[in-house]
């Protein structure tokens, strides 16, 4: 995550990355976010260098867009990496697991929507929903399970309470979760 929000704010924003947090507002198309804990809203416009074989978006792509939104959320939240880098921890993923339901290509905009869904004591669950702005489509429903790490050390740690604090908590998205037929 550090080298990934490095590369974030040295190179300043660019036009096809925006980044809000909501807090009980009306969304696009819209749906309203609940007044629950803060929704993170990333949006990424898709290049074509993104895309794959088929003409889409490729997975390399939707796992560089959780990285970077969860990284925007953690620095909009007062934790970029140079405070992780002063404390001498931070978090490195342990595991993702992305749902496809629809595929985006060049030239869309996609709002990642991401939320920490829990707090352990050295791991953190975190969510998203990937939507085309255009249509409001849900194209991905996505979460990482992060680790607390010692940058020395490599070793799993506590984390600390102000880090904990500083990341509201939810459960869920914005929309319900789609029904499966068998």
């Amino acid at each position: 995550m550090i080298g990934d929000e490095k590369r974030w704010l040295s190179g300043g924003e660019s036009q096809r990355r925006r980044s809000t947090i909501r807090r009980g507002s009306r969304l696009q198309g819209g749906a309203v976010s609940m007044s629950f804990a803060e929704v993170f809203c990333y949006e990424h416009e898709v290049t074509p260098e993104e895309l794959d074989a088929l003409g889409h978006a490729s997975n390399i792509a939707y796992v560089q867009w959780m990285q970077d939104a969860a990284v925007a959320h953690s620095a909009a939240l007062g934790w970029p990496s140079s405070r992780y880098l002063e404390l001498g921890a931070g978090w490195v993923v342990r595991a993702h697991r992305i749902d496809y339901l629809h595929p985006a290509r060049a030239g869309d905009i996609v709002v990642v929507r991401t939320w920490v869904a829990s707090m352990e004591r050295t791991r953190s669950l975190r969510k998203y929903e990937m939507i085309r702005k255009s249509d409001q489509k849900l194209l991905a429903r996505a979460e990482t399970l992060w680790a607390f790490i010692d940058f020395a050390t490599g070793a799993v740690r506590r984390i600390p309470p102000e880090i904990a604090q500083a990341f509201p908590l939810r459960e869920t998205g914005l929309r319900p979760p789609p029904s499966r037929s068998g």
